[in-house]
């Protein structure tokens, strides 16, 4: 999904002079500039002015300030090469999040997609502010299939706070990677129902028959 995205050291945003250091991103989606304090910390700026916030009639949301330690956990349960050590920035109309990794190493700084729908993380190879600004506008089908939602608004109503279009039929235990297979759902069950499914089949031999599978 993300092989035009080549590893290399993020490079330090600038935003001297700049009327909003997330400009790029506040403009793609038609919302007016919001002045920032240039020297504030990114991240906390972000949360902080934009927490609770929908763009794109529910494409793309930003995490609430009060959400992010219960969100945290959840994250931290289902992608546990993390270590926990991550900040989250918000999720998508599919229920996947983005989050700064901040393990040390050469990834630290760096935004993360975290697939929930395979369990899957790939790495967007630019620190938050670049990440907003140029690749989520430049690149919003390969970041949020803003295309795929498109035909969703069609036929349903806008994915609202706290829910995602999520998978009937996980795409491991072969649903089809459509939007005849998916449903709104509670981000928070979604997420947690499917990485049940996936510790409960993932050691299994391949071809292995799947049968009725009960929740804790």
């Amino acid at each position: 999904m993300f092989d035009l995205f080549k590893r290399k050291k993020a490079q330090p945003a600038q935003t001297e002079g700049d009327p909003s250091m997330f400009a790029g991103f506040l403009e793609y989606f038609g919302e007016a500039p919001v002045l920032e304090d240039g020297a504030a910390d990114p991240y906390d700026a972000f949360i902080d002015g934009l927490g609770g916030r929908s763009f794109g009639n529910g494409v793309f949301r930003v995490f609430e300030r009060g959400d992010l330690e219960r969100w945290h956990r959840v994250v931290s349960g289902c992608f546990t090469k993390l270590r926990g050590e991550f900040d989250l920035i918000g999720y998508d109309w599919m229920g996947r999040c983005f989050a700064v990794d901040q393990r040390e190493g050469d990834g630290k700084g760096l935004v993360v997609l975290l697939e929930i729908a395979t369990l899957d993380m790939y790495y967007i190879e630019k620190d938050l502010v670049a990440f907003l600004n140029e690749v989520m506008p430049n690149q919003s089908e390969a970041c949020l299939e803003v295309g795929r939602y498109r035909e969703w608004l069609t036929g349903h109503a806008p994915v609202g706070p706290m829910e995602c279009a999520g998978y009937r039929i996980p795409l491991f235990l072969g649903g089809g990677d459509s939007l005849d297979n998916m449903e709104v759902s509670d981000m928070e069950v979604y997420w947690d129902m499917t990485d049940q499914l996936w510790e409960a089949v993932k050691d299994l031999p391949e071809g292995t028959k799947i049968g009725n599978i009960s929740f804790e």
